[in-house]
């Protein structure tokens, strides 16, 4: 084989294996780019920084007077109309419904004993509604946020995941207790899924999307 064969197979190797590397780091550039894209999410860090401000004053809480039983509801109305759980407002009981350190006198207007579900009338106007989410759209292992608040004006917070996912009954892995119950339920959107309850020490989720009809708005 003569020098001039060799040397133009040796140049036509360079320019092959010069093209494979251009290929390899090209392909390497862009899956970096697509894990980036992907990692793209609210923590808990952002979730607080970007939306809890805005939602605390949706969120009030509830007190059975009778049992001292303490829960939590979701503001639905700038006029008051207020979501929470009828097992915090059992009938023959007596209530105290705190807004921003003040009690309010309040109106059962109807319960779901079926739902759990509970629509009450306080007696505040010009409130912050609650922002709904307009397509409940989970799945598995999607991160979901909590926010309760006691009758002494303390606020809960939760972070977790959906570990399952059933017509009626969605299950996080937040710990809870009774401050929880009826509390809103948020994705890192800082839209509302739906109302706590507190189920063996674990949150679930009443979706608001199976509620549509009983709140009518």
């Amino acid at each position: 084989m003569t020098e001039k064969k060799l040397f133009t197979i040796f140049i036509l190797l360079l320019i092959l294996q010069s093209a494979l590397f251009y290929y390899l780091l090209s392909n390497i550039s862009k899956v970096e780019v697509i894990q980036k894209q992907e990692t793209i999410v609210l923590s808990h860090t952002d979730f607080l920084k970007n939306y809890l401000k805005e939602i605390q004053n949706t969120v009030l809480s509830v007190t059975n007077l009778n049992t001292l039983k303490q829960g939590s509801g979701i503001i639905l109305t700038s006029d008051g109309l207020i979501l929470t759980l009828a097992s915090n407002v059992p009938k023959n009981n007596d209530f105290d419904f705190k807004f921003l350190g003040k009690s309010k006198v309040y109106e059962i207007k109807k319960r779901d004993l079926v739902k759990d579900v509970s629509l009450v009338q306080i007696g505040e106007v010009n409130l912050t509604p609650c922002v709904f989410v307009k397509e409940t759209d989970l799945y598995l292992g999607e991160e979901v946020f909590v926010l309760g608040i006691d009758n002494k004006e303390n606020y809960v917070f939760g972070q977790g995941y959906l570990k399952s996912i059933e017509e009626e009954t969605v299950k996080t892995n937040i710990l809870g207790d009774d401050v929880f119950n009826g509390a809103p339920v948020y994705n890192n959107k800082g839209e509302v899924l739906g109302i706590s309850k507190v189920n063996n020490n674990l949150v679930e989720i009443i979706l608001i999307n199976n509620l549509k009809d009983f709140i009518n708005l």
